[in-house]
């Protein structure tokens, strides 16, 4: 969706309704309302960022950084708004270094090519490598 679709302005509107809501009595209704607009937030983020690109567990990704900015919301921040504090916690979700190398790994033994060790009976540094 673009940045001037009404629907992303009633979701901004609807998460900070929920916000206030959720301050004032920290209703479950409120947070589960959040909760959806965070993830719609993020979805959005995600897709427009991804456009194009296959990306591996696209949704499974989006629920992290929702998780993530759920959490700081529980921590007490409030957001101003929403797109633009959801943006850095997507960006990192989908492009971490961490959930790159393990998503470009060709098999599980590439994690674990190249790394040295001692062994016990002589006390020799080793190399281990998958590829011997």
């Amino acid at each position: 969706m673009k940045k001037d679709d009404p629907r992303v302005q009633q979701n901004e509107d609807n998460f900070q309704a929920a916000l206030h809501e959720y301050r004032l009595n920290e209703s479950k209704k409120a947070w589960d309302t959040m909760f959806i607009c965070v993830q719609k937030a993020c979805e959005n983020i995600a897709k427009s960022k991804a456009y194009g690109i296959r990306i591996v567990d696209l949704e499974g990704k989006v629920l992290d950084a929702a998780c993530k900015i759920m959490n700081k919301i529980k921590d007490g921040v409030n957001p101003d708004k929403l797109s633009s504090y959801c943006y850095l916690w997507v960006i990192g979700e989908l492009w971490s270094k961490k959930h790159r190398r393990w998503e470009e790994s060709t098999s599980f033994d590439g994690l674990f090519d190249n790394y040295a060790y001692e062994a016990q009976e002589d006390g020799l540094l080793a190399l281990c490598k998958s590829d011997y």
